[in-house]
C-alpha cells in the first residue's frame, strides 16, 4: 500500500516533514497587502497556507501560522470609489494613507479590519 497522502496539502506537509524531520515547530507564513477590498487571489494566499498548517497539525506536528499585513506597501492608484484628492497620497505606505471612509486610522487598517471580521465568520 502507498503511504503517500493524496490531498495536495497533505503531500506538501509530508514532504516537508521528511526533508526537515528534526524541527520542533514548523512555521508557515503568509501575508497580503491591504490595498483594497479582498479578492479571491488574496483569499487564496491565506487559505493555501491554512491548508498546509492543518495538514501538519493533523500529522501531530507542532506548527505556527504567521500571518502578516504588508501595510508598508505603497498606495499605487486611487480606486474609483475614492475621491480624486487621494492622488496626493500615491507613493505613501498604505499605513500612512487616510481611510477615505473615516472609520479607521488608515487606509490599510480599514481593509485589514474588514478581512479580519470576515475571517472570524469562517
Amino acid at each position: 500500500m502507498n503511504d503517500q497522502p493524496v490531498f495536495w496539502s497533505d503531500q506538501l506537509a509530508f514532504g516537508v516533514t521528511r526533508k526537515f524531520p528534526d524541527r520542533d515547530v514548523y512555521v508557515c507564513a503568509s501575508g497580503i497587502s491591504p490595498s483594497g477590498t479582498v479578492h479571491a487571489g488574496n483569499f487564496r494566499e491565506i487559505v493555501t497556507t491554512d491548508f498546509v498548517v492543518k495538514s501538519l497539525d493533523n500529522m501531530d506536528e507542532k506548527v505556527r501560522f504567521i500571518y502578516s499585513w504588508d501595510d508598508y506597501d505603497r498606495f499605487r492608484k486611487v480606486p474609483e470609489n475614492v475621491p480624486d484628492e487621494w492622488e496626493q497620497y500615491i507613493g505613501l505606505p498604505l499605513s500612512k494613507v487616510p481611510d477615505p471612509e473615516g472609520c479607521h486610522e488608515s487606509y490599510a487598517e480599514h481593509f485589514e479590519s474588514k478581512l479580519e471580521e470576515q475571517l472570524e465568520d469562517l
